[in-house]
């Protein structure tokens, strides 16, 4: 019978996650600095919206963001993908090193 596991084991993994990809950094210092950035950020995308008048209530910019959100998300994944086709990213079938060994042509 497999057991019930809590947030906290999740939070376990990620630290063990977190230590071992920290000990194969080269500048751990600046690493730990732009956390701290992101986390300031994030941070800061969090608290903003308070600063604005009308905060919490109906009728304000929140609403407007709250309607607009799906089609500024559609037309981020939309850019995403059309930039990855155009750049041609990920499309070739080895890479150039090995083209050379395994001769394919189109």
């Amino acid at each position: 019978m497999p057991t019930a596991h809590s947030w906290t084991d999740a939070v376990v993994d990620v630290a063990h996650l977190l230590r071992f990809r920290g000990a194969t950094l080269r500048r751990p210092r600046a690493a730990a600095l732009s956390l701290g950035v992101l986390g300031a950020c994030s941070l800061a995308a969090m608290l903003a919206p308070l600063l604005f008048a009308g905060a919490g209530a109906g009728g304000g910019r929140g609403d407007l963001v709250h309607d607009y959100l799906p089609a500024m998300l559609a037309g981020f994944v939309t850019l995403s993908v059309a930039s990855a086709i155009a750049s041609g990213g990920g499309r070739e079938l080895l890479p150039r090193d090995q083209a050379a060994i395994h001769p394919i042509s189109t």
